[in-house]
């Protein structure tokens, strides 16, 4: 009966292991991205399970980037051997497998992110994440007709920025905003990540990001520049009457 005792134990023990997870809060405010997922000492390998309840203001979602996932999975199986799971309340996403580059958008402002591992295994990720809004302000340039504006944003590189201006016509006519950016690339999927000019003349907010130019044309021209220190990313823009 005692070994039967010590046998029920260390199965409790061992089953205790692999539910309860570390807990890791993350709170996300602000207009930088930040790590929200990250082991640097330990070569982001991850050996036990993890939960990360990353949140931000209730007027605010999250956007994570995850410059790589890593996690066993054995051929033609849906991650026996592990997974992490992104859940926002609304819908998830689960990865197991090799991924670079992923970039996952809630639709809430919580975001919960359980890591599941078997004992004497382990897995590699490591994420920034970022809360979402609308831009807090807007610098408001007015345009006369035959005026010609020049905007860059940020005034000088290596600047971690996120501002927002308005553009309107002082008479209600039409106004041109011609821009060249100089932004970091898009994902393979496309999506701009991190780095992103967002322009909207009245037809919805359009984003765009690398390098290249941009023009809108609209009695009233809203645009974003989200830029980064670590990629020097700038925008420059004239806007005409």
């Amino acid at each position: 009966a005692v070994i039967m005792m010590i046998k029920f134990g260390l199965l409790l023990a061992g089953f205790a292991v692999m539910c309860f997870a570390n807990q890791n809060d993350v709170k996300l405010d602000g207009d930088n991205w930040k790590w929200v997922m990250e082991n640097f000492s330990g070569f982001n390998l991850w050996t036990r399970n993890e939960t990360f309840t990353i949140t931000t203001d209730s007027d605010s979602t999250i956007m994570l980037s995850c410059k790589e996932i890593r996690v066993t999975k054995r051929k033609g199986n849906t991650c026996p051997e592990g997974k992490l799971i992104f859940n926002d309340g609304v819908s998830s996403a689960t990865y197991c497998g090799s991924h670079e580059n992923v970039l996952i958008h809630s639709k809430s402002s919580k975001m919960v992110a359980d890591y599941v591992i078997p004992q004497n295994s382990g897995g590699v990720f490591y994420c920034e994440g970022k809360s979402v809004h609308p831009p807090k302000s807007y610098e408001t340039v007015t345009v006369k007709p035959g005026a010609s504006i020049k905007v860059t944003s940020p005034e000088t590189t290596e600047k971690d920025e996120d501002k927002a201006y308005s553009f309107s016509s002082t008479t209600g006519s039409p106004i041109t905003l011609k821009c060249t950016m100089k932004l970091d690339k898009p994902l393979r999927t496309g999506q701009c990540a991190k780095e992103i000019l967002t322009i909207d003349s009245g037809n919805g907010p359009q984003e765009s990001c690398g390098k290249g130019q941009v023009s809108a044309t609209g009695t009233t021209i809203k645009m974003r520049v989200e830029t980064l220190r670590a990629t020097k990313g700038q925008v420059s823009c004239v806007v005409k009457g």
